[in-house]
């Protein structure tokens, strides 16, 4: 195949990779961003759209989304057709696909910064950028089937497998996480919430990242992969175990115990999916173990094995209730949270864009000591970042569980690992930014000979390998098995608790409900992302309930019929600052007042940045501390004359 032939061969595979580094370059600028705000809280605290609030939910949809699942889409553009033995069935769709998704990552960049804010976690976006999303999902869900359909090798190579299952479970994972939740309301939209953001994890950037790491390992490493059946069985317990783990993100919350069980449970089987695949992969390059030191292609698929490895024995050791009384809302998430994005299945993205890249072009990579420079920068700095927030983490979650310790003291506490992880977002931004230019100048260099793209290649399954070997050639058996595997624990897990969890939707008293202006203060609250560092649950942990009450008098755990009227939920994800579940009444207007000019005013080490804007609007500080002052106030846990006004 000539140089010219390649190049026009995968034009969309091109154009969603060159817009996905661009994406990476400018989300890992604002991730920085962001972490520099933790220790310099006053860095563009006047600048109302570069808030913290502003630029997190840019950091993480701009990575989720602009950077790794574009950048995923259109690796698969490329090892698809090559799998298939056909080109593209459309190369004007995918192209028609790449434009509309860029666009609505634009405009998610542009309604972020301006404060449109849905209130759930990475389901930010405005209902019109979220239909966006649904058809450009749609036109490349066509397109990957109808190669699919036409392929010329009738045998589909596991990289399908997991390609195709990852397109159905992200069709309805998005649409609950994204639609179906704006109808529901209170603990009801929290389980459908961490649905969606847990399974958006392992149902579409898990398989999407898998899938590039079983086609490109076989292929740096010039080997077969190691088993036909252990990839079998990795794909289907995926299918069925990973969906029914969300609500490990709300134990010891205000749902259900049984509902808590299933997913520890579920979450601690995951560990037979990832060992299988984990297996695989090293049994592939076992023996070859030189190749890794020489490639620096498979020096990030490795790299991210073992990132993947990591995570997953995180998860399912937090799921469980002694763990995650220590970790939960804690730093530790969020450097668990990173490694899987970054550590694992960004390392297998930028493997794929490494090895695709030159082949589209015709040309070799423009420099192999710039990508292993690439390397070991995001490497140190990731194992930096990482690192420093589970010992802080941990350690931050001890402190809470001592209710002597003043919330504040545990803020100014995590000062030295929020510095090391500014070293690590450093590091990785440089090799963000190497990788970057590495790829413009594949792009834009000149055309060399470049190393035959081999097939790839997979031990042969037994013949008496029955129904499962059938499916080898079945991509409406796969397809449908997976989609039959994920309702069964999808229903499960959001429709069952629903309908027998009566307290669900019954409030505990007339005064849940909210007056206009509490509304208008919660959408303001909601606006500017006070959410991201504030939960509103009192967990049912002794420490909980002794550092939130009052006065002697210990807080009330909180109950799902607290909920029934908030939509979003706002149940939180972090502990940034205290947590504001009963903290009606507990200050004075002017004390609110001097908080959101200058929060070290009231509370010395606050990280809190500034709000000048909401007070200089008397309508808008008059409805946000009237929110703020309804929080916890339904309960009657105080004397009457025992609140501020």
């Amino acid at each position: 195949m000539t140089t010219t032939s390649l190049a026009r061969g995968y034009p969309s595979a091109r154009a969603f990779i060159i817009s996905s580094i661009v994406f990476f370059v400018i989300t890992t600028l604002v991730g920085l961003l962001v972490a520099l705000k933790f220790i310099w809280p006053e860095l563009m605290g006047n600048v109302e759209w570069l808030t913290f609030g502003r630029l997190r939910p840019l950091h993480t949809n701009g990575v989720l989304f602009g950077w790794l699942l574009a950048a995923d889409m259109g690796i698969c553009f490329y090892i698809v057709p090559r799998l298939c033995g056909v080109p593209l069935w459309s190369e004007k769709l995918g192209l028609a696909t790449v434009a509309l998704f860029d666009l609505v990552v634009l405009g998610a960049v542009v309604t972020l910064l301006a404060g449109a804010n849905q209130g759930l976690e990475y389901a930010e976006l405005p209902f019109v950028l979220d239909v966006g999303v649904v058809v450009a999902w749609v036109m490349f869900g066509l397109n990957i089937f109808a190669t699919i359909a036409v392929r010329r090798h009738r045998r589909i190579y596991v990289s399908l497998w997991y390609i195709m299952g990852a397109i159905i479970w992200t069709a309805f994972v998005y649409i609950t996480g994204n639609f179906t939740v704006l109808f529901t309301t209170g603990i009801d939209q929290a389980n459908l919430n961490w649905f969606y953001v847990h399974n958006a994890v392992g149902l579409i950037f898990t398989p999407l990242g898998l899938a590039i790491a079983y086609y490109f390992i076989p292929k740096a490493a010039r080997r077969p992969l190691y088993s036909h059946k252990l990839s079998m069985v990795g794909f289907w317990s995926i299918s069925f175990i990973y969906v029914w783990t969300g609500a490990h993100h709300m134990i010891h919350g205000p749902i259900s115990q049984w509902l808590q069980t299933v997913a520890i449970l579920f979450s601690v089987m995951l560990m037979i999916p990832v060992w299988t695949v984990v297996w695989n992969f090293y049994g592939t390059v076992a023996g070859f173990w030189d190749r890794v030191r020489e490639e620096p292609i498979l020096k990030f698929l490795m790299a991210g094995t073992t990132f993947y490895v990591l995570t997953c024995f995180q998860g399912p050791m937090h799921s469980l209730r002694t763990v995650n009384a220590i970790v939960s809302k804690t730093d530790w998430i969020v450097g668990h949270a990173h490694m899987a994005v970054l550590g694992a299945f960004s390392f297998f993205a930028i493997a794929g864009c490494l090895y695709a890249v030159p082949r589209i072009m015709g040309k070799k990579l423009h420099s192999t000591s710039l990508a292993n420079t690439t390397f070991w920068l995001m490497l140190v700095g990731g194992l930096l970042y990482f690192v420093s927030l589970w010992i802080g983490g941990f350690t931050q979650g001890l402190q809470w569980n001592d209710a002597s310790i003043p919330f504040i003291d545990t803020v100014i506490y995590q000062r030295p690992y929020w510095m090391v992880r500014i070293l690590g977002g450093l590091l990785i931004f440089i090799g963000v930014v190497f990788f970057f230019f590495n790829m413009i100048r594949t792009l834009t260099g000149e055309v060399h000979e470049y190393e035959r793209d081999p097939e790839v290649t997979t031990p042969v399954p037994d013949a008496d390998a029955g129904f499962l070997h059938r499916l080898d050639f079945s991509s409406v058996g796969v397809a449908v098995g997976a989609l039959l595997l994920f309702f069964v624990g999808g229903l499960f897990t959001t429709l069952l608790p629903s309908l027998v969890e009566d307290s669900w939707a019954r409030p505990i008293n007339d005064e849940v409900a909210y007056s206009d202006l509490e509304q208008q203060g919660r959408d303001i609250y909601v606006r500017e992302g006070c959410w991201y560092c504030h939960t509103q649950q009192v967990r049912t942990l002794e420490s909980d309930v002794k550092r939130y009450g009052w006065r002697g008098v210990d807080a009330p755990i909180s109950l799902p019929g607290e909920y029934t009227e908030d939509s979003p939920h706002l149940l939180g994800t972090r502990r940034t600052g205290p947590d504001l579940a009963r903290v009606g009444g507990k200050y004075s207007t002017d004390w609110h007042k001097s908080h959101f000019n200058n929060p070290r005013d009231q509370v010395p080490g606050s990280v809190m940045p500034p709000f000048p804007w909401l007070t200089q609007d008397p309508q808008e500080f008059q409805a946000i501390v009237a929110y703020i002052q309804k929080l916890g106030r339904a309960r009657h846990w105080r004397p009457d004359d025992d609140y501020e006004q």
